[in-house]
């Protein structure tokens, strides 16, 4: 039937002569009606009044007709005939549906209707959604009175947090009532897009392109998905028959020369092997990426994707020096600005990493001075770094200034209250002061965190009790109870 509808809409001929008209009345207005809403999908508003000729014929005053004529006349800013048109219907069908629709249709076709949408709309414009949506709400609810509002309303609300999966079953609605909208199905498309449903989002730009008025937008649309893809095996196929339902777009040839280019890379050896190579590296496969990313780069030595692919490689096991090299190489070469920060983030991240790497070495071969110049290095790139202010407490304490380096366990602490780290290098420092004080200390702790101490804190309490013992024992008495 929706196939049946989107043929009739699209002739030139008057919408009846194309088909067999139901013999009974009923079915004679609901085919009027399917009629009616075929051609607002299409903006064929001669069309429409056509059929609400018809209409008036078989069905006259039919409320859903009414409405059809009173969205003609919001569509030719007839407010006067809208006015009429609403009056009537609050008369025919006094607190129906149709006569509260109609209610909406008549506020909108007021001068304070018209600025409280366009309100809206600037809302939705200025990226103010929240605000749009209660715009649109205030007006008509969840329930948009006409086409051009419904798609207006869901493409605000698919926006929001959660809301595609509801707009994209509205959508399919929508086509059915309406069908082959464009606006409509050039939303559906998008966020079926979004939503990783892309086979369906190209079937429906399939559709969509068949109808002269969209073909343009929707070779567009799906030119564009085409050409952020992956070139794989698929791709060939995909850009042939791009050209066969596109054979003289403007997008033509641009797709002969993707077409070209897709087959010349897919007979390329090295090309195949970096393939191969960012697959594995998908799989965190880091080691057998590497060796078929090295390869392809013999063959593409100025490719950004292989060369920062390759970095991947390498950063993930460690090998954070070697990364930064083929880091910055993917930054030289790349052409695509929305890539560059993605380079210049992964650049800043492995020099970070790879300065407090060397900084706990430096620490480790006790070259303090080195490891507070590494730490001081790696707190600049990155002011709220917990690893790097750790690291310059120990470097304290390793250099014996203990209250700096207490203060700095502290300070950490109060940033970061479950650090094990701080932890330890406090009870070290107080350990070192008093059994007593790292005991105390340890108590302060909660029950998750002193259960790691356990061991230590029982070992302190032996010491304790050793203490006094010792201590007794020179005196020549036993230690009390209260004491043990």
């Amino acid at each position: 039937m929706r196939k049946f509808q989107l043929a009739l809409v699209a002739a030139l001929l008057p919408v009846w002569c194309h088909a067999q008209v139901p013999e009974n009345r009923a079915g004679q207005t609901e085919w009027l009606l399917a009629q009616v809403r075929a051609a607002e999908a299409v903006s064929r508003d001669e069309l429409v009044r056509d059929a609400l000729a018809r209409l008036q014929l078989v069905a006259p005053g039919d409320p859903q007709a009414m409405l059809a004529e009173m969205r003609l006349a919001l569509r030719q800013r007839d407010s006067q005939r809208v006015k009429t048109l609403q009056q009537a219907l609050q008369q025919a069908a006094p607190n129906s549906e149709a006569e509260r629709d109609a209610r909406v249709l008549y506020a909108l076709s007021s001068e304070a209707g018209q600025q409280q949408l366009q309100e809206a709309r600037l809302a939705a414009m200025a990226g103010r959604p929240e605000d749009a949506l209660r715009g649109f709400r205030a007006l008509y609810g969840d329930n948009p009175p006409t086409l051009e509002l419904a798609v207006e309303y869901w493409r605000v609300r698919s926006a929001q947090p959660g809301q595609r999966a509801q707009a994209i079953d509205a959508l399919r609605r929508i086509d059915e009532q309406y069908p082959g909208n464009p606006p409509a199905l050039q939303l559906l498309a998008n966020l079926l897009f979004a939503d990783g449903q892309d086979t369906a989002a190209l079937a429906l730009l399939a559709e969509l392109g068949r109808n002269p008025v969209a073909t343009d937008a929707a070779a567009q649309r799906e030119f564009e998905y085409l050409a952020t893809r992956r070139i794989d095996d698929s791709s060939v196929k995909s850009w042939k028959g791009f050209l066969q339902r596109y054979p003289d777009g403007r997008f033509a040839k641009d797709a002969q020369a993707n077409l070209e280019r897709s087959q010349r890379l897919l007979a390329d050896p090295f090309w195949r092997a970096g393939q191969e190579g960012l697959r594995l590296l998908d799989r965190d496969q880091d080691e057998a990426a590497e060796a078929k990313l090295r390869h392809a780069l013999r063959g593409h030595p100025q490719d950004p994707e292989l060369l920062g692919g390759l970095g991947l490689a390498l950063m993930r096991p460690g090998h954070r020096e070697e990364a930064l090299v083929y880091f910055g190489r993917a930054k030289k070469h790349e052409e695509d600005i929305d890539n560059l920060g993605k380079w210049n983030d992964l650049i800043t991240s492995t020099r970070y990493w790879l300065t407090l790497e060397k900084a706990d070495q430096a620490l480790e071969r006790q070259h303090t001075d080195e490891a507070a110049s590494l730490y001081s290095s790696a707190l600049k790139q990155q002011p709220d770094s917990v690893f790097a202010r750790l690291g310059l407490a120990q470097v304290a304490e390793a250099q014996g200034r203990l209250v700096e380096a207490q203060d700095g366990y502290q300070r950490l602490l109060s940033r970061d209250p479950g650090n094990a780290s701080a932890i330890r290098g406090l009870l070290r420092l107080y350990q070192a002061q008093s059994p007593e004080r790292a005991l105390a200390f340890i108590d302060t702790l909660s029950i998750s965190q002193r259960s790691s101490f356990t061991e230590l804190r029982n070992s302190l309490l032996l010491a304790r009790y050793q203490l006094l013992a010792e201590q007794a024992s020179a005196r020549g008495d036993q230690p009390s109870q209260s004491q043990l």
